[in-house]
């Protein structure tokens, strides 16, 4: 387990490199009262569309995150929102937390459930992911034990990197199974 307030070194970095090597985009550790800007700003990189936000993100709301995108003039679409299904296709971000981090494979956990659902991060070409140091595990078994001896998620999602396969003559094609783009702000 990563411990301490800014987690541990050694941890941090072998997950940044991990993320950059899939081709994530990585930025912080911030300050949690800096990280709801730094999402603004990366929000307002990501071209003409709405943010969606599952309803039941805590962390970022306790975070400032949706009101500082607000005060950008970025529509949020949250998906509690009756608009939710036939606006989704059309969001240039989907913003998630993520319950745990795994600094071996550089791979965000990320439990679906109510208010959380999974198209956010699947779906628009941009998936958005706020993650708080502490929540950086060392290796995929303990990340999966953990989430393994809490009531279970109606799913988890693992996810290394923006969508990418080599099925088609082997050839790497990215964002054909989901977003073109993954960011991380770290928080801590």
């Amino acid at each position: 387990m990563v411990s301490g307030p800014g987690g541990d070194a050694p941890a941090l970095a072998g997950l940044r490199d991990r993320l950059t090597t899939t081709g994530a985009e990585v930025h912080g550790p911030l300050p949690p009262g800096r990280a709801a800007v730094a999402v603004a700003a990366l929000v307002a990189g990501a071209g003409p569309g709405a943010v969606a936000i599952g309803a039941g993100e805590p962390d970022l709301a306790a975070l400032g995150v949706p009101a500082a995108i607000a005060a950008t003039g970025r529509r949020i679409l949250r998906s509690d929102d009756p608009a939710w299904d036939a606006s989704l296709p059309d969001a240039a971000v989907g913003l998630t937390g993520a319950d745990l981090a795994v600094a071996e494979t550089g791979t965000l956990v990320i439990a679906a459930g109510p208010g959380r659902p999974r198209l956010t991060h699947l779906l628009p070409p941009l998936h958005l992911c706020v993650l708080r140091v502490e929540r950086v595990r060392a290796t995929l078994a303990e990340a999966l034990a953990e989430i393994a001896s809490a009531p279970l998620p109606s799913a988890v999602q693992l996810v290394s990197g923006p969508s990418r396969t080599s099925d088609l003559e082997m050839r790497p094609v990215t964002g054909v199974h989901g977003p073109l783009r993954l960011g991380v702000v770290l928080v801590g």
